[in-house]
């Protein structure tokens, strides 16, 4: 499956689920700031979806961890 991925895919999708349904601009600011290809999918209500390309998935732990440590 990683083969078909790499070899057809476009990428994985980052879903992340906000407190509020209002546009928040700073989660796309941080993920252009660890993963500058990112594309923003979608916002809708209190759900917003990026697109990282495969190439990005070395950076995903950093990004992860960095994330974690400021959800607010």
């Amino acid at each position: 499956s990683m083969y078909l991925k790499q070899r057809f895919g476009v990428g994985y999708n980052l879903t992340i689920e906000k407190s509020t349904q209002l546009p928040n601009l700073e989660i796309e600011r941080f993920l252009k700031r660890h993963i500058q290809n990112c594309v923003k999918v979608s916002e809708v209500s209190s759900e917003i979806q990026f697109q990282l390309p495969n190439e990005s998935a070395p950076q995903f732990p950093s990004m992860f961890e960095t994330m974690d440590r400021s959800l607010d």
